[in-house]
């Protein structure tokens, strides 16, 4: 048997048994912290009616949802355009300006703040790759070795 007969039989099994521990590993991880839900809106509002003395909140609920829904998509699409043509990741969300024709200008920064992260993802690939492999490798660390939050 040659040597690299030898060392071809050697990283076959070394690959399987990696193959192996990163799955154990990521089945263990997501068993300690199960990976949190993320909220979107649909617009859709459901309201109930409990007896006489209810007031009309339901018809400003329905009024406010479509407004809301507008800002948002507003802010959302504005900071995705930013997004992508900043070379910061970070944003400061006092620094967001919210133009004098929105309604509702939380649900404007929302949108603006998801938008530009989206945007910023997604006109940064390489960076946005390397991002997402760090944060899941120091999580990874942090959860096996005791990081400071547990």
């Amino acid at each position: 048997m040659k040597w690299s007969d030898f060392m071809k039989t050697k990283s076959k099994r070394f690959l399987n048994l990696a193959t192996l521990c990163l799955a154990l590993l990521g089945t263990t991880l997501l068993m300690g912290r199960p990976v949190n839900a993320e909220v979107t809106y649909t617009g859709e509002r459901s309201t109930s009616v409990n007896g006489p003395g209810e007031d009309s909140s339901s018809e400003k609920t329905e009024q406010t949802s479509d407004s809301d829904k507008r800002d948002r998509n507003r802010g959302y699409e504005e900071g995705y355009k930013r997004g992508q043509e900043s070379d910061n990741r970070v944003l400061d969300r006092g620094t967001i300006e919210v133009p004098y024709n929105v309604i509702d200008g939380v649900e404007y920064k929302d949108g603006y703040e998801q938008g530009f992260a989206a945007g910023w993802y997604d006109g940064h690939p390489i960076t946005a790759l390397l991002d997402i492999a760090w944060s899941y490798l120091t999580y990874a660390f942090d959860v096996l070795f005791g990081g400071t939050n547990s």
